[in-house]
């Protein structure tokens, strides 16, 4: 049960973090990849797709031989949690957004210290330069 709302949470969660880039890209006038402009997004993500996530774990968590659909779990959860149930883990999905964006920046930093150690421009030509080379 769920997969169908799984496939949609993916997409509207895709959807939703991109959308955010790009409009605090445009807000901030970074015009590079930047570890807070990601940060933002992927909390405006997290607090935007939520009930969905929270939806598709209660789909899951049924083991009835007939699953309920989604609009029963919807209507469960609001009446035994009201719309507070809905957001479920927001505090716990807000933290983990953290590590992803602090190794994005400590790979960015390392990234451009070994190029400006090794002479090349960025560290977008270190990547190209050494992305298939074979060892001999």
């Amino acid at each position: 049960p769920g997969r169908t709302i799984g496939t949609y949470a993916v997409g509207v969660s895709t959807f939703v973090f991109w959308f955010a880039f790009y409009a605090a890209q445009g807000q901030t006038g970074v015009t590079k990849l930047s570890t807070a402009v990601s940060l933002l997004a992927a909390c405006v993500n997290v607090v935007i797709t939520t009930p969905i996530w929270t939806l598709l774990v209660n789909m899951q968590k049924d083991d009835k031989e007939a699953p309920d659909s989604w609009d029963m779990h919807v209507a469960r959860i609001y009446k035994t949690r009201g719309i507070q149930g809905f957001f479920a883990g927001l505090l716990p999905n807000l933290v983990m957004t953290v590590f992803p964006a602090v190794q994005g920046y400590l790979y960015e930093v390392l990234c451009v210290s070994i190029a400006a150690a090794t002479g090349h421009k960025d560290y977008l030509t270190l990547h190209s330069r050494n992305a298939y080379r074979r060892s001999e």
